[in-house]
């Protein structure tokens, strides 16, 4: 017996399919979306105690970078900021993203740290992915978020590591 497959693409609106489909979640659940320059990644050492909080065989890394563009939230363009970055296996990919140009959306702790709360807020920097941060943030989106980060993985906010 032979079978068909119809493979079909639908265009909705203006959104491109070469861009990623997490942007517009991203955007809503997150207080920060930024595109950054790395200037450096560095491993938390796994003598350090945030390692007894954080879940699913995440590796936090401290990234500095330089935003270039911002997308959402208070940081201006031009100024260094260190985000403290979750990667969950396989961390190559992550790895190579962080020690380049790349699109982060993240949150702020109460005690002053940037940090990410799930594992695919890193987001290529490619020509698509900016296209699409810029429209959202020109246009908005329909997606609905409180902005707080407690999306998946709460427990990597900084401020519940006690």
């Amino acid at each position: 017996m032979k079978y068909s497959v119809l493979v079909g693409l639908f265009i909705v609106g203006q959104y491109s399919f070469a861009a990623s489909f997490w942007i517009e979640p991203n955007i809503v659940d997150t207080e920060y979306s930024v595109y950054l320059e790395s200037m450096g990644v560095h491993e938390i050492d796994k003598s350090n105690p945030i390692h007894r909080f954080i879940p699913y065989e995440f590796s936090p890394y401290n990234v500095t970078s330089t935003a270039i563009e911002v997308y959402k939230g208070d940081i201006e363009e031009g100024n260094v900021i260190t985000v403290l970055v979750y990667l969950s296996p396989p961390f190559e990919r992550g790895l190579e993203r962080i020690n380049d140009r790349f699109i982060l959306s993240f949150c702020k702790s109460k005690h002053g740290i940037f940090y990410t709360h799930r594992n695919f807020v890193i987001t290529k920097a490619s020509e698509d992915n900016i296209k699409e941060y810029r429209r959202v943030k020109l246009h908005g989106t329909a997606y609905e978020g409180d902005g707080d980060c407690s999306g998946n993985y709460p427990n990597l906010n900084p401020d519940t590591h006690h």
